[in-house]
């Protein structure tokens, strides 16, 4: 699985910071502890602004999931989705 994290600074200011300190956690916890298939690899990438949040939108913090956009998210939300993603 491939987390992809912006660290613009939009993102960075709305959250990213706490999205990358819950995933890199979460990346231990799973590897370690949770009920995973054996081949399960959890790629975390910080990425640079992608400009998505240059319409005037806000949409920060962005978080890419295996090429799906999470936009406005938050740490709680991107963890999920992860642990959602690690059982199948």
């Amino acid at each position: 699985m491939k987390v992809e994290i912006c660290v613009g600074s939009r993102c960075t200011m709305y959250g990213a910071d706490h999205i990358i300190h819950s995933v890199e956690d979460l990346q231990e916890s799973i590897l370690n502890q949770m009920d995973t298939p054996k081949d399960f690899d959890l790629e975390v990438s910080l990425i640079k602004c992608m400009g998505r949040c240059k319409n005037g939108k806000h949409v920060s913090p962005v978080v890419i999931i295996d090429g799906e956009v999470m936009e406005n998210t938050n740490s709680q939300e991107v963890m999920s989705k992860i642990i959602e993603k690690a059982k199948m």
